[in-house]
């Protein structure tokens, strides 16, 4: 459980520090400048980067719009950035839903209200035949919880939507196109087709 919470809470770190790496290179590509000189201010995030994003908006009309699409999702992450960096660690609970203690223990993360929110505004639905929704959100005695695998499963799926389109609205190319125009066996692809065969199913 300690393990699991860990890499749950790098994930969510790792994940603000991607948006924080495109904001980065779109105010290089554009030159952008604007009054607030705080390294923070340079974010993809609209409480933090609100100058930052008036001077996308103007630069970039297309991008804006990409990022707007996306507003839910990175203000989802950084709600959950500010509880790491600036309150507290994140809690893992373990808790028995079912009177069979020995065959359904579930391993989940407490979440706020706010938080279900920003989920729900992401597009999360009810999976079919499950307690849980795509995002991992479930409700155990009328408190919200979400199952971390499910939340990063989903969460990164979304992050790579966000990210190959907003980089190729920037103008870079896609690293895996390019490389099978050049080479179609190269050792790299085949890797990857064979994890795309034999995957776990995520």
């Amino acid at each position: 459980m300690n393990t699991m919470m860990y890499h749950f809470n790098y994930f969510i770190i790792l994940i603000s520090g991607i948006f924080d790496s495109l904001a980065i290179k779109t105010k290089n590509k554009y030159g952008i400048n604007f009054n607030n000189k705080h390294p923070s201010a340079i974010s993809l995030y609209k409480n933090a980067g609100k100058d930052f994003l008036k001077a996308l908006r103007k630069n970039d009309p297309k991008l804006h719009r990409h990022r707007s699409k996306y507003a839910y999702f990175i203000n989802l992450i950084h709600e959950f950035r500010e509880l790491l960096i600036h309150r507290e660690m994140l809690d893992m609970q373990n808790f028995t839903p079912s009177m069979d203690e020995k065959k359904h223990i579930i391993s989940a993360v407490e979440v706020n209200e706010k938080t279900i929110n920003l989920i729900k505004q992401c597009g999360d639905k009810i999976r079919e035949y499950d307690n849980y929704t795509e995002w991992g959100v479930f409700n155990y005695h009328n408190k919200y919880f979400i199952s971390p695998f499910c939340f990063a499963k989903t969460a990164t799926k979304t992050l790579i939507d966000f990210s190959n389109k907003y980089l190729e609205l920037l103008g870079y190319c896609n690293f895996i196109d390019e490389l099978q125009k050049k080479n179609n066996n190269d050792p790299f692809l085949k890797d990857l087709k064979i994890f795309e065969t034999n995957r776990l199913g995520f």
